[in-house]
């Protein structure tokens, strides 16, 4: 039923303007947007008609059905490690989670294919965010329920309300194949499909969009230097100065790239089999330049340095003198390329 309500939305929005789309104004929401407004769009299902996961169960990976190649993002934090499979998240978009007593919010954006992990402000009396319904270049917009302000998810930053201008504490997450997830870190949990909704999650409610070179919504830049579902890893320096790296490119196995971007030393993590694509500063916090080179079949070590250090896919260092470092986190995250330029116009591709 709920898939209905997505694609019946869609469809009216198809007769509302001549591009097929419900713009708000400024003068709808009452309040200074640092985003064109006019660029902001009414999906159609509406604030929380979407709804977010607050607190959900998660089970043990031996107890999941899942299928292999499924992604899911995972996160590691205080010790604790999760999986949140995208069947799920295409439905629901928000999760707020509990780790050790503090609030996380867990965001994917189907239509942009991003996701995102980002604390949340343990001094507002409600912590919880939600599903806004409104989109800027096809990617979701959500809202933080003590102050009701708005958040652009590729943005990374509130564009509206009390808190405008404002910037998350933002966390690792990798996206990957559950199969390679599980492999990699056998005792994780995930997030169980008994989230208290009627949805099926066996089946995607935007029917084709992931492969075919279909947008739904209008977005300021189209770039068809790729195609426009092609995944990719991107690391951003302001809005116009930015990189990416196709997922299909990688390897298999494990690949990694040294390299730099803006004059900075960055290591790339990567696989094509996996579906995978991290990035992090090459630099180790005594000022020290690494070198890295690819470990295979030693997980959840994926790469050695030149010191001996072995590194997992969240760039922490698993073994060597430097054991409990970690590497900084850049400014990337994975996402499809058409969503990539629009936020980001005249990127490098990495060939």
């Amino acid at each position: 039923m709920f898939r209905i309500l997505i694609l019946s939305s869609i469809f009216l929005l198809q007769a509302c303007s001549d591009d097929g789309t419900t713009r708000v104004t400024d003068d709808s929401l009452g309040e200074r947007w640092s985003i064109p407004v006019e660029q902001v769009i009414d999906a159609g299902p509406g604030k929380n008609g979407i709804p977010a996961l607050n607190y959900p169960d998660f089970i043990p990976a031996n107890q999941s059905t899942l299928d292999p190649a499924l992604l899911v993002l995972g996160v590691q934090y205080k010790g604790v490690t999760k999986a949140y499979p995208h069947n799920i998240l295409d439905w629901h978009e928000v999760v707020n989670d509990r780790y050790d007593n503090e609030t996380l919010i867990l965001s994917y954006c189907p239509l942009t294919g991003s996701g995102m992990f980002w604390e949340s402000n343990s001094s507002l009396d409600n912590q919880t965010w939600g599903v806004s319904g409104l989109l800027y270049n096809s990617n979701l917009i959500l809202y933080d329920r003590d102050t009701d302000s708005y958040w652009s998810q590729m943005l990374e930053k509130s564009v509206q309300g009390e808190r405008e201008g404002e910037i998350p504490v933002k966390m690792k997450v990798v996206e990957m194949t559950w199969g390679a997830w599980q492999a990699m870190y056998p005792d994780t949990l995930v997030l169980s499909e008994e989230t208290g909704f009627t949805r099926d999650y066996d089946s995607y409610p935007y029917l084709g969009f992931r492969t075919n070179d279909h947008i739904l919504f209008p977005v300021a830049n189209l770039d068809n230097r790729l195609h426009p579902k092609a995944r990719v890893v991107g690391i951003r320096a302001d809005q116009n100065t930015s990189k990416v790296f196709q997922i299909d490119d990688f390897r298999p196995g494990i690949d990694v790239l040294n390299t730099s971007f803006n004059g900075n030393p960055i290591v790339v993590i990567g696989s094509s089999d996996m579906k995978t694509g991290v990035i992090y500063s090459a630099t180790t916090r005594d000022g020290i330049t690494q070198t890295f080179s690819a470990l295979q079949d030693q997980a959840p070590a994926v790469m050695e340095d030149t010191e001996g250090n072995q590194w997992d896919i969240f760039g922490r260092a698993l073994s060597g003198p430097r054991t409990g470092e970690e590497l900084e986190k850049t400014e990337s995250y994975t996402a499809y390329w058409f969503a990539w330029a629009a936020f980001f116009p005249n990127a490098e591709i990495h060939f």
